[in-house]
């Protein structure tokens, strides 16, 4: 049987799932999977492909290229590993794709607030004129933003402006979601997107200590579900 590459061996990590323990292999350039030796001369083929696409990417420029070859939960780590080679305009225009590509951004919101507070000229380039336009017009200096999550993801960076869209992100989520209710003054709003691909719902990205929080409130599947619990 073929050794694994020895840069792969670091990130097999064990992993509880259920009630038994698994060994899963995390690596920033391969798709998550639960690791099985029999395949290590494949997944050290696959890794070769890879780091030589990623070696292309970087001698062209080409940033965006080189952080959608990282999987998705790698990207922003990616992002901020090649910030300094890229130009201030390039580098907010891609916190914005990589932000809206994520599909968890609670796991790394110590990375993301880091991202988010940069100081680097451009900024604007972070929403499109669409986007600044309709933020703009927002009458009120304090704005009411609602967010879907778990009791314990509360504390996250995604936020919404409509209490209907967050209550239908809530119906997506597993587990017991509420919708946290809170107020931000206007010009706390790190960006605001809107009509993105990947986003059906307009999204406000808020650092939690720029939030006040109004209230929770569950949602109907939850209140369902308790009620069934008490019967």
């Amino acid at each position: 049987m073929t050794d694994l590459h020895e840069a792969l061996t670091p990130y097999v990590r064990r992993e509880k799932r259920g009630e038994k323990m698994v060994e899963v292999l995390r690596h920033p350039l391969l798709p998550i999977r639960d690791y099985e030796a029999q395949f290590n001369a494949l997944y050290g083929r696959e890794l070769q492909v890879k780091q030589i696409d990623l070696e292309m990417a970087e001698l062209t420029r080409n940033w965006g290229k080189t952080i959608w070859l990282h999987e998705r939960p790698f990207r922003a780590m990616a992002l901020q590993s090649i910030a300094d080679k890229m130009t201030d305009a390039q580098y907010w225009a891609l916190v914005a794709e990589v932000w809206i590509d994520a599909d968890d951004t609670y796991t790394e919101r110590g990375r993301w607030t880091q991202i988010w507070t940069s100081t680097r000229p451009y900024r604007d380039h972070v929403m499109t004129v669409v986007e600044h336009e309709a933020l703009a017009q927002i009458p009120d200096d304090e704005i009411t933003i609602y967010r879907a999550c778990l009791p314990e993801t509360e504390h996250g960076l995604s936020w919404s402006l409509n209490k209907n869209d967050a209550r239908a992100v809530a119906g997506r989520l597993a587990g017991q979601p509420i919708v946290v209710t809170a107020t931000v003054e206007k010009q706390r709003i790190q960006a605001f997107f809107s009509g993105r691909p990947n986003r059906q719902e307009d999204e406000v990205v808020v650092l939690p200590r720029h939030i006040r929080r109004v209230g929770t409130s569950e949602t109907p599947r939850r209140r369902v579900r308790a009620l069934q619990a008490a019967e």
